[in-house]
């Protein structure tokens, strides 16, 4: 469907591939540390696994599903505040107006960081009514319920340093700065270890 809106717009194309196109090695050399830093999300959701298989019959069952529900306002509020400031800071970045880009993704985060706090307190305070409302049924019972409310607890913790991550990563994004974001990811990640164990 794009190609055919693109084509209605005038616009052609022409399949070329070659590693001597300087802008296919731009390409490559900025999207590999994006590719990597999104994976720490995954790498994140294994360690917790490794951590929560040496407790209770059940543990990995309540850290994914309060998991879940924890990334929820990181999603809606980091992700998405993210994907909409990232075009805006890249155009004025490209212009220069580097003051500008940073005012923007400044008040971005005071935003973000306000009301993922608030998500934050809420789910901690509401985490079993929560997890019993989307979780208890069937052989998930009140002892799950229990399990994966203190799990959601410890993990809601984590939301307003998710979400803000999601946004300042776009911010050196915007600067085409996409191994920063990554190196300090990675770091963060291994400096976890000891938080989960």
């Amino acid at each position: 469907l794009m190609f055919l809106a693109a084509r209605r717009q005038g616009m052609t194309y022409r399949p070329l591939f070659s590693f001597s196109d300087p802008n296919l090695r731009r390409f490559v050399r900025l999207s590999i540390p994006v590719m990597i830093g999104f994976s720490l999300v995954t790498v994140d959701e294994w360690i917790t696994r490794y951590f929560a298989s040496s407790l209770d019959n059940g543990a990995i069952s309540w850290i994914q599903n309060a998991r879940r529900l924890m990334l929820v306002p990181v999603a809606v509020l980091g992700q998405a505040a993210g994907q909409a400031t990232l075009p805006f800071l890249a155009r004025l970045h490209t212009e220069k107006r580097s003051e500008e880009a940073g005012s923007m993704l400044s008040d971005a985060l005071r935003l973000v960081a306000f009301a993922t706090l608030a998500a934050s307190a809420w789910m901690a305070v509401t985490s079993q009514p929560i997890i019993g409302l989307f979780f208890e049924r069937g052989q998930f019972d009140a002892a799950d319920t229990v399990g994966s409310a203190s799990a959601l607890v410890f993990l809601s913790l984590g939301i307003v340093a998710w979400a803000v991550q999601a946004l300042v990563a776009r911010g050196f994004y915007a600067m085409q700065d996409t191994w920063t974001p990554m190196l300090i990811g990675t770091v963060v990640t291994l400096l976890a270890f000891p938080i989960y164990w």
